[in-house]
């Protein structure tokens, strides 16, 4: 019979199991989510579950992501405190386009944006007859040009880049803007002549005889790399004209046989200039300008977020007339010139501010939501490795990048590093639990995501480490309560797969996953050989 300072310590061990196994109770699971629920978040902290609303994030996956994407996830987005996350953000993020997002930035979206503004006179026409009547042996044709206006023309993107959400820049496409101007008069009168005499043909065509002649139109057109914030210039010129001889010698200096004065040529210059002098929000942020590329909108949470940008800038006009002059002499039929410097005329400019139609840009965004903020191990033998998977659901249209902490808090590990999940899909997040000693576990860690609006997501892993024997996965009682090497009893004891289900109203998940009655078996174990050691007592009778 044992003696009663064994006996003692029996009933102390099997008590302290016990209250090991039971330690995790339905009642603690649930204040410890409660707390969690009704955690507090300031204005400027991210709340962790939120139902997001915008052209495209994307990152590169690894692997074993669950879809491919084109987009360039964090290089490292963890650090090694418990918390999971030093705030720290990736600079290797990629837009939809596959150029680079803003520096520091981890995820970014666009979306196109073009205007287009036309300013000119009220009225213009251009009038062709072409040579009628058809088919007549005499033909006229009278060509009537009036014109004045200037299109300028942009395109680009609007970006919106986070974690600091939403912070708007707007790139231009290269070579994606374009000027014209066209301002001036063109009259022209011909005639036509086709005779058959039958010997032979005869064909004349020229300019109607005592009908001015006029072509003073200036046209001009170049592309350029929005938003030209300095400015950009084009230049129209009409046909250089001849003006008028002013003779001299005659009235000055009469020479018989020998003419001679001053030639004027003119030619009319029309100079255009555009510059963008800001892009517009309306109450959604402050102006985008040359000196401010970047401005901070306002952002509600979604998966998609709506803009409606409008650009504003100024043309400005500036005619001239370049005179050309000269000197001639005329001798013996022959006309001798002598180029003057020329003359350039500056009148005053013209300026006219534009608003452009706004540019409607839709931004899609990765959307998290996950759909438990607690994972509960429940009872694990000390010294195994248990497994679960904690489910994030995107709800966006476009890839939602996740990572764990690359260090978790012992005894908490996550096997699987960043991966993707595709657009109204669900990925999993495995979690592993080792207890290295008795007693309860819980620690928070911060996974991150592309989702602006959630860019960290908390999440509670607990459970609890217990000591004794673990029945086998099939449930079968051990004949001799040996354990194994690594602690467990004989029949692999272990919980990896992760794959039961939590038995409803008890802390505990079902065979295969979860070993939480290990108390009980230590305690029959126990009174089993109390009973046997006690019939091996010989009577006294």
């Amino acid at each position: 019979m044992p003696s009663p300072s064994a006996l003692v310590r029996w009933l102390v061990a099997g008590a302290c199991v016990t209250a090991l196994a039971l330690g995790a109770s339905p009642a603690f699971a649930q204040e410890v989510e409660d707390d969690v629920v009704l955690d507090d978040a300031s204005t400027d902290d991210v709340v962790d579950d939120v139902v997001d609303d915008n052209d495209v994030f994307i990152m590169d996956p690894g692997p074993d992501d669950i879809v491919d994407t084109d987009a360039v996830p964090p290089a490292d987005s963890s650090s090694p405190d418990s918390s999971g996350s030093d705030g720290s953000v990736p600079s290797d993020a990629t837009a939809p386009d596959g150029g680079s997002c803003p520096a520091g930035a981890r995820g970014c979206a666009r979306a196109d944006i073009s205007y287009r503004h036309r300013a000119g006179i009220p009225v213009e026409w251009d009038i062709d007859t072409g040579f009628v009547p058809a088919g007549s042996p005499l033909q006229v044709r009278f060509h009537t040009v009036f014109v004045g206006h200037t299109d300028v023309s942009l395109a680009g993107v609007l970006e919106g880049s986070w974690p600091r959400a939403m912070t708007l820049r707007a790139l231009g496409n290269r070579a994606g803007g374009a000027i014209e101007s066209d301002f001036g008069l063109v009259l022209e009168a011909r005639v036509r002549v086709h005779l058959d005499i039958g010997i032979r043909t005869f064909d004349w065509e020229g300019a109607i005889p005592y009908i001015p002649m006029v072509d003073i139109r200036a046209r001009a057109n170049r592309t350029f790399d929005p938003w030209a914030w300095d400015g950009v210039s084009i230049m129209g010129a009409t046909m250089r004209a001849h003006i008028a001889d002013v003779p001299i010698t005659t009235a000055i200096i009469p020479i018989p046989g020998i003419a001679g004065g001053f030639s004027f040529d003119a030619q009319l210059e029309l100079q255009t200039n555009y510059r963008s002098t800001r892009i517009t929000f309306g109450m959604d942020a402050d102006p985008i300008t040359a000196m401010m590329e970047r401005t901070l909108a306002v952002f509600t949470m979604g998966s998609r977020v709506t803009y409606s940008p409008q650009l504003e800038g100024r043309i400005a006009w500036t005619p001239g007339v370049h005179v050309y002059p000269s000197f001639y002499v005329t001798l013996l039929g022959s006309r001798f010139t002598l180029a003057l410097p020329d003359l350039p005329i500056r009148l005053p400019a013209v300026n006219n501010d534009v608003r452009f139609n706004p540019s409607r840009a839709t931004l899609l965004l990765p959307d998290v939501t996950r759909i438990e903020r607690v994972r509960d191990f429940g009872s694990v033998t000390v010294g195994t490795t248990a497994r679960e998977t904690v489910p994030f659901e995107s709800v966006g249209d476009v890839p939602l990048w996740l990572a764990p902490p690359a260090m978790a808090p012992t005894p908490f590990s996550f096997p699987r590093a960043e991966f993707t999940v595709g657009p109204h899909m669900t990925g999993d997040l495995p979690v592993e639990f080792m207890p290295t000693a008795p007693g309860p576990f819980e620690q928070r860690v911060l996974v991150q995501t592309s989702d602006p609006d959630s860019p960290e997501v908390t999440l509670v892993l607990r459970g609890t480490g217990v000591m004794g024997v673990v029945p086998p996965p099939d449930g079968s009682i051990p004949t001799d309560g040996t354990p194994g090497a690594d602690g467990a009893a004989s029949g692999d004891g272990s919980r990896d797969g992760g794959t039961g289900s939590r038995a409803p109203g008890c802390g505990c998940r079902t065979a295969g996953e979860s070993h939480g009655s290990a108390a009980l078996w230590a305690i029959v174990g126990l009174g089993g050989l109390f009973v046997r050691r006690r019939r091996s007592v010989p009577s006294t009778r």
